[in-house]
């Protein structure tokens, strides 16, 4: 950052050099300057194209951090999901499959979907994905929950968690 600061300053200082020496060299006593105003007018020209140049890099810089902001937005909200989808998980299978958390799934699918599209930590998405859908599978054809499928996904949770805030 600091960087392009002194860019900033360097070419604003630069402007008003070339302005300030286009000012003066154009008074009646100083005709002998005209090498002096057409340097002035390059400078000026050079110091308007870094500063249009400046600005696109800027404009550049700000698209880029905003797509990656929707990202880790997303896979905030599908974290928070999936640690409601497991806590929803620990108990009885009975009150389990009636706890209003569980009807989370659907959105935390949703929202895979979306990282894995923006190229998120796709092997990470992946696999909590997976992970999910197995408990939900469990839970719907065989009526249980193994503790091995709550370890994996706790651990799914905690890999994707490590590369969200790295």
């Amino acid at each position: 950052m600091k960087k392009v600061q002194l860019i900033i300053i360097t070419m604003v200082l630069l402007m008003v050099t070339c302005f300030f020496a286009g000012k003066t060299s154009n008074s009646t006593e100083l005709s002998t300057w005209k090498l002096l105003v057409d340097f002035g007018t390059i400078l000026g020209g050079i110091a308007a194209l870094g500063a249009m140049v400046l600005a696109l890099i800027a404009m550049n810089d700000w698209k880029r951090q905003l797509r990656e902001q929707i990202a880790i937005d997303s896979a905030i909200e599908l974290e928070d999901l999936a640690t409601r989808f497991y806590m929803a998980c620990i108990g009885d299978i009975k009150q389990v499959k009636k706890h209003p958390d569980l009807q989370v799934h659907s959105k935390a699918i949703l929202l895979c979907f979306r990282l894995k599209r923006r190229g998120f930590h796709i092997k990470e998405v992946k696999e909590l994905e997976m992970a999910l859908s197995d408990i939900v599978d469990l839970m719907m054809n065989h009526n249980f929950i193994s503790e091995d499928a709550l370890n994996n996904l706790l651990l799914k949770m905690n890999e994707f968690s490590k590369k969200v805030t790295h």
